[in-house]
């Protein structure tokens, strides 16, 4: 088994994890909504909360 540090992309499995806990949450009613809107952040001018 190929550990999580070793892996030469970790960011599409860390995805797969968050997608998991989303669901898992969701199914038991306690989901809870973003509070920012990320891709509003990400868009931001760099050196300001977007970056």
């Amino acid at each position: 088994m190929q550990t999580f540090a070793a892996s030469s992309n970790p960011t599409p499995r860390l995805q797969q994890f968050l997608d998991l806990i989303d669901r898992i949450t969701e199914a038991r009613g306690e989901n809870i909504p973003p509070i920012v809107n990320l891709a509003k952040l990400r868009s931001l001018p760099p050196d300001t909360l977007g970056t």
